[in-house]
């Protein structure tokens, strides 16, 4: 397998303790191995301060009926090589605060103040994937979609 390969089986799937434990949920989609980007304007948090960034990643995309995850293979929160951005029951408030949107074909952006989950924080973090499924997993995340064979 190629250094690329190996990162992205590695920082593109979702952490084993995710899996573990959605292992009973009804998994409404699922994606992982994404390439793509974290672009960061104006964020502010304990010792930290960028007016603009941007990272390549690769990450994973998980919505149930019980819970929504975005996770990519970089950030300051690093567990075991991922960052998980979002992590949230489904039916929780911040979910509406999203914003989840199919830039162009194949082209999948989420956006969102992460001052609406951590209060030492502020800012716009915005994650770009690239995959041929950006419609399906946007419908999931805004709870526009139904239940699919994955």
């Amino acid at each position: 397998m190629s250094p690329f390969g190996r990162l992205r089986a590695r920082w593109g799937r979702l952490p084993r303790t995710v899996r573990d434990e959605i292992a009973a949920d009804e998994v409404i989609v699922l994606a992982e191995g994404m390439f793509g980007s974290v672009t960061y304007r104006h964020v502010r948090a304990p010792r930290l301060y960028t007016s603009w960034g941007k990272n390549a990643v690769f990450g994973a995309v998980l919505v149930t009926h019980t819970r929504v995850v975005v996770s990519t293979g970089h950030g300051a929160d690093i567990e075991n090589g991922r960052f998980k951005h979002i992590d949230i029951p489904a039916d929780h408030p911040i979910r509406a605060q999203l914003e989840v949107s199919v830039e162009r074909p194949g082209r999948l952006l989420i956006a969102y103040d992460p001052a609406i989950a951590r209060s030492d924080m502020s800012g716009r973090i915005e994650i770009r994937f690239h995959t041929s499924d950006a419609q399906r997993i946007a419908d999931a995340l805004t709870g526009r979609a139904v239940v699919q064979d994955v």
